[in-house]
């Protein structure tokens, strides 16, 4: 998948995508983790009611990791 991060998406685009119901509504979000390059971020889109709009990205707060691999894992606990 794409995120919406133009130049990310030129110069890597790797993405790990997870889904889950991050905002308890009963419906899975989508997750995408980035890559080495990605800084610490993942963008957070919205169920299929909202056709996966984005929602927010959130970032990892270790600024240290962020600057030299910055790779995002996300899981989602059920």
């Amino acid at each position: 998948m794409r995120v919406s991060w133009s130049s990310y998406n030129r110069d890597s685009g790797e993405t790990r995508p997870v889904c889950g119901d991050v905002d308890g509504d009963g419906r899975d979000e989508i997750v995408a983790g980035l890559a080495s390059g990605g800084n610490g971020y993942m963008e957070v889109l919205d169920d299929t009611s909202n056709s996966y709009t984005h929602v927010a990205w959130p970032r990892i707060h270790w600024s240290s990791y962020n600057s030299t691999n910055g790779e995002t894992w996300p899981i989602v606990k059920r």
